[in-house]
């Protein structure tokens, strides 16, 4: 016999709802079949086949002559039910002063809302405290995250709740992920090394690496790190500047490229190129050692990593390695959740030749 959808949804509904407002736990006892049918008006006939289906999908235990009893599994499937809902895709950042991450943020706002959902952009500037996040995320309903950094609180959350997390990793993640979540790996060793045989082939040898952030153990950035190695293997030379405060303390990033070409100048300008942090601070290096007369790249090459944002000062364009359609394959695999599984993607690196680095050879023709 076969019994209206909608009084069978009613009654699920119902029951799945009691678990929640009464916070029942694992174990509980549901009311019977007959308290059930009286509640919600319904022939007793319905809850006795909502019941059976959810012991079908081990969402309650039945036992005979003492009554419906609720699993581990029945809680977890109520939230998954929740937030598969939810109108919400967080995006995770560390800031949006980075013109990097904004644009990140400018991307997956784009595509979001393409799909009919909303995008909550949280930095770790604003909140750094995961529980203030997980508050929100369980207040709005979140149907998705993309995380450049997943605090323990906010990765425990997702994995109880079966949210699917994408994690963009910008090196190859060493520990394992759990099935609801995949991850696309920016690998910064291969930028390095792209960056680094493009200006050895260039024939340049004395080469600073600038603007990297200052840190409690003071390790070198491992992108400086290999390119530290190619050079001096090719018997060059290597000035290593380090910004001089945390990014808090700069208006922008091209502050610190500024900042650091000034200690370049303050010391002679010894070599023949720099590589900076990234290409925000190779514009602000860029400009302020044109408006102190060094042409660019005829006296000077320069380089960056990611893409460099040049708004209102176009020429010359910066060298630099960037990662294309990142964001891009991170939301389109967050939004097809019937499809989601866990994946590992690395996206390879591309080499965007600009006008800011030139060879020596054609250098000494000019």
């Amino acid at each position: 016999m076969e019994f209206s959808k909608t009084l069978k949804q009613t009654t699920r509904e119902y029951i799945m709802n009691l678990i929640r407002e009464q916070h029942f736990a694992p174990g509980d006892r549901l009311p019977t079949q007959r308290e059930l049918a009286s509640i919600l008006h319904v022939s007793p006939k319905i809850p006795e086949i909502v019941l059976s289906e959810m012991e079908a999908e081990h969402l309650v235990v039945r036992k005979v002559g003492r009554g419906t009893f609720i699993t581990e599994q029945s809680t977890t499937s109520l939230y998954n039910e929740e937030y598969r809902q939810g109108q919400y895709v967080f995006l995770l950042l560390p800031t949006l002063r980075n013109p990097h991450y904004a644009g990140y943020a400018a991307d997956a706002g784009r595509l979001v809302s393409e799909s009919g959902k909303t995008l909550h952009i949280i930095t770790n500037e604003e909140m750094p405290d995961a529980r203030d996040v997980t508050a929100i995320m369980a207040r709005e309903g979140c149907c998705g995250i993309i995380a450049v950094s997943l605090p323990s609180g906010i990765r425990s959350f997702a994995i109880r709740h079966r949210i699917p997390v994408v994690r963009l990793a910008f090196c190859n993640p060493t520990c394992s992920q759990p099935d609801n979540f995949s991850v696309i790996i920016h690998d910064v060793r291969a930028d390095a090394k792209m960056l680094g045989e493009h200006l050895l082939n260039m024939g340049h040898r004395e080469i600073w690496l600038a603007g990297d952030i200052p840190t409690v153990n003071q390790r070198m950035d491992i992108r400086f790190q290999i390119l530290d190695r190619m050079i001096r293997n090719r018997g060059g030379k290597v000035h290593y500047l380090k910004q001089k405060h945390s990014i808090v303390h700069y208006p922008s990033y091209e502050a610190i490229g500024a900042e650091l070409a000034e200690i370049m100048l303050q010391q002679g300008l010894p070599g023949t190129a720099a590589v900076f942090f990234n290409s925000p601070r190779a514009v602000g290096a860029m400009r302020y050692l044109m408006l102190q007369g060094i042409r660019i790249p005829e006296k000077f090459s320069i380089a960056g990593f990611g893409p460099s944002c040049q708004n209102g000062f176009p020429e010359p364009l910066i060298t630099s390695v960037v990662h294309k359609n990142f964001i891009e394959m991170a939301t389109k695999i967050l939004l097809s959740p019937e499809d989601f599984r866990k994946q590992k993607i690395i996206v390879d690196p591309q080499l965007e030749s600009g006008s800011s680095c030139i060879s020596l050879m054609k250098r000494e023709a000019i």
